[in-house]
């Protein structure tokens, strides 16, 4: 065989390769939230293109003298693997490349996540296919080097500067994800995807059809707050906001960014979450770290991110760019909103570059008086009644036992909730939810004669319809969704209101048999996620319900009141119970394997090992809480290091990594450095006080004063 032609056909599947690897990564290959299983195959393709890169070098007549002078065992037994391997290659490609984004795969103009197409075991089909290909490939390479070993030790030097060049890629390729994390770990898709999906075709177009908006759009530096009523749709809004200024923007140099604040996630809270992802976008869509954020970076020694650092940056990236349209929702669920609202204002001026900003929240006092004199749409009943009948309609159609309604009845339906909705969605669907529980015309009658308009009356009666058998239940779930720092799954919830306090192990036979008995259980108060998996409060408005005074006044609703501070240290009592089970006393796993085993049969102890002391640092000295101190003490005693802290610290890297790989790296955490290495200044120092290292990262704190919790 020709070994110009053989040279031919690794170049086509070199070619294939790299444009894989290539939409791996607009996939998001390098962000570490993406499946395992596409940064494995990923990292496959890599290794399979520096194979494919040493064939070609033993058959390329240009850079090896002797292969067209002899036929080679390569050239004799690999054609038809070529063969093979382009065509499932090109397959592939083809497939991948009917879910990427309409504008010529460029990342830079996308601000749609690509969602992964395949599933779990396709894609590990494929790592194998690949893994098969290079195992070929590579034992024929072994093999035809009897007859070129001269050649190969010749190019020995060369193949080392490659690898290490290659090496040099990864690396900074790897500082750049960091990088990205560091300024924000948090999933900067996840609110707008399960945005896209809640909403109904055809809503919202009242918005983006408005003259304020559009003059917004279309002006240069310019500002637009929209706000509204709660249960309003404000987040279904902003969806249909960023895909038109995508649509609109999609042949231009603008850039769109957009963030979401989320009271159920603990890194969407507060306004240095704000500016770090926002800065994070931009260097996405670049590619590359500006020297600045790298400076930032490398400064901050693994602290986190100084705000004001932040919004310099910030201003200095916007003002690099052509133009930018920046679109923030629910701001009044950020924490400290405060300390940004006069950075904010001046981002849409001039000094900034061409920035058009868009906010949306409730009409909060300290909001409307920060942005009085700002062009604003307030979002009214009237405005939004077309959009709630064909809300109404869709989940009528949606759900089975209402969609067999009889015509005159779904027409009851329509009219008693269009008419009573007074604008708020929230509202229409927990009055759906409760007549699709109606088993007759009558029930179903009397249940929407009985509707309230007020959001606070109706959680109310939600809370009344719970069975006395289930009220312990359901207490315990509001208090972990109320408190907890990031959605949890349906199994990790099973075994969080399972845990009582004192208990040497988990009681199996406590646990639910049915998981999702919790949303019935809280049905109209919790929700599962669009991802089926995980779960938390159906909307903002319960957890200011749940943690309100007034509730006390109503004898149905105050056993169900959640106190914060008292909340928050009862879970760290919970978490830390659940670290100490019989089921840790033999300290951390041996191996990789034997630690993914652990966590599959403990669904709380990745959520327990992060997060236990983030609860903690809720506890007040002025408190006299025997039961919370003999815990964390016990667990942190310095004179007697015990396996379940060892086995906490594993599960806490893993967590904090990312990766199971590095089971093993639990050793470099702080605390178990002064703990188990026995440095004589922190052992002195946690003698003192077991809680002197509360605010180093391991802890949470960062490093940024997270403050002690036990004095």
């Amino acid at each position: 065989m020709d070994p110009l032609s053989i040279t031919a056909s690794i170049i086509t599947i070199v070619t294939l390769t790299g444009q894989l690897i290539s939409l791996g990564y607009s996939y998001g290959a390098g962000v570490s939230g993406c499946p395992k299983e596409l940064r494995d195959l990923s990292a496959e393709l890599i290794s399979f293109s520096t194979v494919l890169d040493a064939v070609r070098g033993v058959l390329d007549p240009t850079k090896n003298p002797t292969a067209g002078t002899h036929p080679t065992l390569i050239g004799n037994s690999l054609q038809t693997n070529l063969d093979e391997c382009a065509t499932q290659l090109k397959r592939f490609l083809l497939f991948l490349q009917k879910y990427q984004d309409p504008a010529d795969g460029k990342v830079k103009k996308v601000v749609k996540r690509m969602m992964w197409p395949l599933k779990e075991q396709e894609t590990k089909d494929w790592i194998a296919r690949i893994e098969g290909y290079k195992s070929t490939f590579s034992l024929a390479l072994s093999t035809d080097g009897l007859h070129l070993s001269r050649f190969i030790s010749v190019n020995v030097l060369e193949l080392k500067k490659d690898q290490e060049e290659e090496r040099r890629v990864v690396i900074v390729g790897d500082k750049f994800q960091k990088t990205l994390n560091w300024l924000s770990p948090a999933d900067r898709w996840r609110n707008y995807d399960a945005a896209c999906m809640l909403r109904h075709p055809g809503t919202g177009g009242w918005l983006t059809e408005r003259d304020g908006f559009k003059e917004w759009l279309q002006k240069d530096n310019s500002m637009l707050w929209i706000h509204g009523i709660p249960g309003c749709g404000k987040t279904i809004l902003s969806s249909v906001i960023i895909d038109k200024i995508q649509d609109e923007t999609e042949q231009t140099d603008t850039e769109l960014i957009y963030y979401y604040f989320d009271f159920k996630e603990a890194t969407k809270q507060t306004s240095r979450d704000l500016y770090g992802n926002l800065i994070s976008q931009l260097l996405d869509h670049d590619g590359e770290v500006s020297p600045e954020v790298e400076k930032l970076y490398d400064d901050a020694n693994g602290n986190p991110p100084n705000l004001d650092d932040l919004k310099v940056a910030l201003t200095k990236l916007l003002a690099t760019r052509p133009k930018t349209v920046i679109v923030i929702d629910a701001l009044d669920e950020c924490k400290d909103r405060s300390e940004i609202f006069d950075s904010l204002l001046k981002l849409h001026e001039p000094a900034s570059g061409k920035v058009n900003l868009l906010i949306t929240s409730r009409q909060e006092a300290d909001i409307k008086w920060a942005f009085s004199g700002t062009p604003s749409i307030a979002i009214k009943p009237v405005d939004i009644k077309d959009d709630i009948k064909k809300f109404i309609t869709a989940e009528m159609d949606r759900r089975p036992k209402l969609r067999r309604l009889p015509p005159h009845m779904k027409a009851e339906i329509m009219n008693a909730l269009s008419i009573g909705a007074d604008g708020m969605f929230r509202w229409v669907k927990h009055s759906l939810d409760r007549v699709a529980r109606q088993r007759s015309n009558k029930a179903i009658r009397s249940t929407l004669n009985a509707l309230s308009r007020n959001m606070d009356q109706t959680y109310e009666r939600t809370l009344k319809n719970i069975p006395p058998e289930d009220a312990t239940l359901a207490q315990r779930v509001l208090q972990w969704l109320v408190c907890s720092f990031r959605p949890l799954t349906l199994e990790e919830l099973v075994e969080a209101i399972a845990v009582e306090l004192g208990a040497s192990t988990l009681d199996r036979t406590t646990l639910l048999n049915d998981p999702e008995d919790i949303t019935d259980i809280c049905a109209g108060l919790v929700s599962l996620g669009d991802d089926g998996k995980t779960v938390g409060l159906a909307h903002f408005s319960v957890k200011e319900y749940l943690i309100s005074p007034h509730i006390m006044s109503s004898p149905i609703a105050a056993p169900f009141r959640i106190d914060l501070q008292e909340t928050h240290i009862l879970l760290a009592k919970r978490c830390l119970t659940y670290l100490s089970f019989e089921d840790f006393e033999l300290g951390p796993t041996r191996d990789e394997a034997e630690f993914e085993q652990r966590v599959e049969d403990h669904p709380l102890l990745r959520y327990a090992s992060q997060n236990w002391s983030l609860h903690a640092l809720h506890y007040s000295p002025n408190r006299d809480d025997v039961e919370f101190l003999t815990l964390a003490n016990g667990f942190l005693n310095p004179s007697a290091v015990g396996e379940h802290l060892l086995a906490w610290a594993q599960a806490r890297h893993v967590e904090e990594a990312g990766v199971a790989g590095k089971w093993d790296g639990y050793l470099d955490c702080e605390v178990i450095k002064v703990l188990v290495k026995k440095e004589k200044q922190g052992i002195d120092a946690l003698t003192r006080d077991p809680w002197a290292l509360a605010g180093c990262e391991c802890f949470g704190g960062g490093g940024s004063g997270g403050g002690r919790a036990v004095v």
